[in-house]
């Protein structure tokens, strides 16, 4: 077969290779308008990028968190294991020792003391709004469910532990970014991004007491058949 014929590029139009000439020194107005256009794109993205990074909200985790993290997901997910519920230590009492120990400070200020106050009553209406949005694996659906269920009285933060709370904290600057970039919010987040990183320092110098892996139970059979239908 003739080689030629296999090529479809021999059938187009070939451009022109002769060169236009141009005067020494010489450029036209349309190769102006392009630097001009490349030079003003590139700003552009210069401070798009800039809008972006002021939205974020970086939040430093703890190295014995980060640990944490990457073993409960694990536990759940490939020892299909659940937490023992109600928890040993629940997010509720987290909280309220978070607070005592942060206001028995005795250098800490009046205006301090209110701010642990009003984190830790915030930190608990988050935990109840996103338990059941964000925090839980596909598997342990089931049991939120029964929860749900059994208790229809009680607040989930006075049910669940430290596992599912470190969970939220470590979600939070993801949290308040994508609200920062709804509401292209630029104030700085530092006041509460602070209490937030001095909070997972309180649980990483307790994590022996709060997280464990005795914590967790295996699945039972018919859990398993709920977890996945």
């Amino acid at each position: 077969m003739d080689k030629a014929a296999l090529d479809p590029s021999d059938s187009l139009e070939k451009p022109s290779t002769s060169k236009i000439e141009k005067r020494p020194g010489s450029a036209s107005s349309s190769d102006s308008e392009q630097v001009e256009t490349t030079k003003k794109c590139k700003k552009d993205i210069k401070m798009e990028t800039n809008n972006e990074d002021s939205l974020k909200v970086k939040i430093t985790l703890p190295d014995a968190l980060k640990d944490w993290i990457i073993d409960d997901h694990d536990l759940v997910n490939r020892q299909k294991k659940i937490v023992q519920l109600p928890a040993r230590i629940t997010v509720d009492h987290i909280l309220a020792n978070y607070v005592r120990e942060r206001v028995s400070t005795k250098a800490l200020t009046k205006v301090w003391e209110d701010s642990v106050v009003d984190f830790s009553n915030r930190m608990r209406e988050l935990f109840n709004v996103s338990l059941g949005k964000s925090l839980l694996y596909k598997f342990e659906r089931p049991q939120y469910s029964q929860m749900l269920k059994d208790h229809k009285e009680i607040k989930m933060c006075q049910l669940y532990g430290a596992a599912h709370l470190t969970r939220l904290v470590c979600k939070i600057g993801d949290m308040l970014t994508s609200i920062r970039e709804e509401t292209q919010d630029r104030t700085p987040p530092g006041y509460f991004v602070n209490q937030v990183e001095d909070f997972l320092k309180f649980i990483a110098s307790k994590e022996s007491l709060y997280l464990s892996a005795d914590d967790y139970m295996v699945a039972t059979p018919e859990y398993h058949r709920q977890a996945m239908t």
